[in-house]
This record gives C-alpha cells, sequence and structure tokens, in this order.
C-alpha cells in the first residue's frame, strides 16, 4: 500500500493507495478525480470542516481515521458525506469527533467491512437508507445526540453483531439477520422492531457483547414496545427490561436465559416457544 503524493493517482486493481484527507478542497478534489478509488481514504488527525466526497462513486477500501481506535487523538470535521457513494468495499470507520454532526451515504448499498461510528458527541444523523448489507459488525457508541438512524427494514444486520449504545433513539425498526446477535443500551426506546430470524452463537469479541448470540436490551429508561414477528430461535439470552408490548409469534427456542424485568403488559403469548437453556424470570403487572 502506498501514500499518493498527487490526487490524480486514484490506484487501480493491483495497486491500491492510501489518500489522507484534512479538509473540504481535499475531499472534492479526490472525489472529483477518482469516481471508483482503489484504496483506502484516511481521515487526518489535523482534518476539519465538511468532508464531501460527491462524484465518488465506488470505493474499494476503508473510509477510516489514520490511526486506530482508540489511539487517534481526534477530528475537527463537522459532516462526512457522498450522495454518489454506492459500494464501500471494507469499512466505514468514524470515532472520535467531536464537532461531527451528520454521517451521510444515502446510495451506499454496501460495506464490505465494519460500520463503526462513535465518541461523537455532537452528532445527530446517520443516513444509510439504501443500505442492504450492513457488513461483518455494526456498532453505533456514545452518540448522545443521534436522533435519526436511517436504515432500511429489510437491511441484512452484521454477522458479527449489532451494538446501538447510548444515543437518543426513540425507535429501531431495521434488520431482517444478525447472527452474531443484538444489543440496545442507554437508549430511551419505546420501539423495537426486528425482522430476524434467528442470532446464532458465534464468536466472542472482547470490545463488547457481539458474537455470543443474544438479544438485549439494557438500561433503557422508557418503556418499550418489541415485535419480533419472525425470530425463531436464539444462540444465547434474551434480556428485555421495561416491555409494554412483545410480539414472538414463532420464537421456538432459546439457547440460554429468558429476561423479562419490570414488564407492563395484559398477556404474553409465546406459542411456539418449547426449550429454554437456561433460567425463565419474568417480572412485572399482567392484567390480561
Amino acid at each position: 500500500v502506498g501514500l499518493i503524493g498527487s490526487l490524480a493517482d486514484c490506484g487501480s486493481p493491483s495497486t491500491t493507495v492510501t489518500q489522507i484527507i484534512n479538509n473540504t478542497a481535499e475531499a472534492r478534489a479526490l472525489a472529483n478525480e477518482c469516481p471508483v478509488f482503489w484504496g483506502d481514504i484516511a481521515i487526518g488527525p489535523d482534518s476539519s470542516g465538511d468532508i464531501i466526497l460527491d462524484g465518488l462513486t465506488n470505493l474499494t477500501g476503508s473510509i477510516t481515521p489514520s490511526v486506530a481506535y482508540p489511539n487517534f487523538t481526534g477530528t475537527q470535521i463537522t459532516t462526512i458525506q457522498s450522495q454518489s457513494l454506492l459500494q464501500i468495499g471494507g469499512s466505514l470507520n468514524i470515532f472520535t469527533a467531536p464537532l461531527l454532526q451528520s454521517v451521510s451515504f444515502p446510495k451506499v448499498q454496501n460495506v464490505a467491512g465494519q460500520i463503526f461510528i462513535g465518541d461523537s458527541p455532537k452528532l445527530t444523523e446517520i443516513d444509510l437508507s439504501s443500505i442492504q448489507d450492513c457488513g461483518d459488525w455494526l456498532r453505533i457508541f456514545h452518540t448522545p445526540l443521534l436522533t435519526r438512524l436511517k436504515i432500511p427494514p429489510d437491511a441484512t444486520g452484521s454477522s458479527g453483531g449489532i451494538g446501538i449504545t447510548n444515543t437518543s433513539l426513540v425507535a429501531i425498526d431495521s434488520f431482517i439477520s444478525s447472527p452474531g446477535g443484538v444489543y440496545f443500551g442507554t437508549n430511551p426506546l419505546s420501539r423495537l422492531t426486528l425482522q430476524m430470524t434467528e442470532t446464532i452463537m458465534t464468536r466472542s469479541n472482547n470490545m463488547s457483547l457481539d458474537g455470543v448470540g443474544t438479544l438485549t436490551v439494557f438500561d433503557n429508561p422508557s418503556t418499550i414496545n418489541i415485535s419480533l414477528p419472525y425470530l425463531t430461535a436464539t444462540g444465547g439470552d434474551i434480556s428485555l427490561p421495561n416491555c409494554s408490548e412483545l410480539s414472538i409469534p414463532a420464537l421456538n427456542m432459546v439457547n440460554g436465559s429468558f429476561w423479562m424485568t419490570n414488564a407492563s403488559f395484559q398477556s404474553l403469548l409465546a406459542p411456539n416457544l418449547g426449550f429454554i437453556n437456561g433460567t425463565l424470570n419474568i417480572t412485572g403487572s399482567f392484567t390480561g
């Protein structure tokens, strides 16, 4: 991998390159000159302003800081966006960005690697409204002002798991699969609708709960309506506090414990649930 000295060097199938972007002008120049970029676009520690990549259609590598998490010292960019980008062959990594307000890639259909967005206290919107494949790991964290997460309901979740924590999201309605499991914590969710059919014990990940096949909600201050219409099995625990409604018509097996605390709905119907490989603990008030 080389470092390009001229923005006219877009790389090639045989020679991938890395371009460090520091400002709006550099981002526009790269996108205008390279509709296909063979390599990585790196966000520099001295970067600032709006990073606009309109004109770029295919990126074979990643959009990522120049130093890996958690050692990146930070960036002063305010937005990062492309109205034209369709494919990301690597990862979408954006973190340690104290001024960042928007991450907008509305036409991106696939991210092959991970989506890792966090440590951005002013971020209010993530727009991935055309994405179909969320890659091998999806993690959104420490974005306490995030109120808009645009991911379509039929998007395929990540094989390594989905974790969304410390946001201001009140609803999540996405993901037709996530074999590695899902967890949502410290979000004021009032509605959670997942289209997935199962979570599978895959691999451990020492940075998070991913990869253990769980379906977990924690530290959710609001009562929450949860709909899992197609879920048949989990590879690990289910933990769902503060439920005001729960729909699990297809659930057959929980390969772990099933915890519901402070439930507050009329009744619970689980017509196909035949096996729980652990503890069943349901507490709360039922009036039906």
